[in-house]
């Protein structure tokens, strides 16, 4: 397989700015999609996909590694979630003194449920004191990766304007059973350069997240306070089952997460 260097450069520059400078993974990812137009359907989808890994398996992969977790580095980490995924590894001058043999011993030696499944020491105490037996497959099942699920935004159409125009641009998509404004991405695809999300119809939203405002019933002409807001999803969601009547105070202890907010319910109107 043949690597484009610059790919891996930017998932490094993604990836620091995730843990280093705390920002959402999905935000910092169509960042790089609006800098990068001409990038093919492939380089989006293996960037994504290399960023999403390594985030979700962070800790799993500077152990394999054998270094401290440092941004200087975050370039080698790439190399240990193509190891991790069973693919070739990079002819990079930066990769040579890395061997995928050397990985895979290392990856014998883990023998520690929180390294394995790569999370943090606290995690794996509490599950395993909340919920005994099942806190093992309990955890694996979280670490699988997600389908896409998106939320209609009702200000704008309903769910099966949604579905049809998602469908006229080649996605393939299907209705979510257990929200009425849910849709699922059967095959990942980049949505944030679709017509339907430029022009607001939908959001990026996980389906239980999406039940928290059917739980808060929230009616027009309500005050509503979000003490939690982070980027707003749940906010606009509450937003628009209030039919855009009513208060809502969102709030958050980091600026530039309402910032976020700010230019999607400009963009959800």
């Amino acid at each position: 397989m043949r690597y484009h260097k610059h790919l891996f450069e930017s998932a490094s520059e993604a990836l620091i700015s995730i843990f280093y400078e705390d920002r959402y993974a999905d935000k910092v990812i169509e960042t790089f999609f609006r800098k990068n137009r001409k990038w093919g359907k492939r380089d989006r989808q293996f960037f994504a996909e290399m960023v999403y890994d390594c985030v979700r398996w962070w800790r799993l992969y500077w152990f394999l590694l054998d270094e401290e977790d440092k941004a200087s580095d975050v370039f080698f980490l790439l190399a240990v979630s193509l190891f991790n995924r069973n693919m070739e590894k990079p002819d990079f001058d930066e990769y040579k003194g890395i061997s995928w043999e050397r990985l895979a011993t290392r990856k014998t030696r883990a023998q520690n449920p929180a390294i394995e499944e790569s999370i943090p020491d606290w995690l794996q105490d509490y599950g395993s004191q909340q919920l005994g037996e099942a806190w093992p497959e309990t955890i694996s099942g979280l670490n699988q990766v997600n389908k896409i699920v998106l939320r209609t935004n009702t200000l704008i159409t309903d769910r099966g304007k949604l579905l049809d125009a998602l469908d006229k641009e080649s996605f393939c998509v299907r209705a979510l059973p257990e929200s009425p404004q849910g849709v699922m991405l059967n095959q990942r695809g980049n949505v944030f350069g679709s017509k339907a999300f430029k022009e607001g119809w939908f959001e990026v939203q996980d389906g239980s997240s999406q039940k928290v405002a059917y739980c808060l019933d929230p009616k027009p002409g309500e005050t509503v306070v979000d003490a939690c807001a982070g980027a707003g999803g749940k906010t606009l969601h509450i937003g628009s089952l209030m039919e855009n009547k009513g208060r809502i105070i969102a709030l958050d202890l980091y600026e530039w997460k309402l910032d976020q907010l700010k230019l999607r319910a400009r963009r959800n109107q």
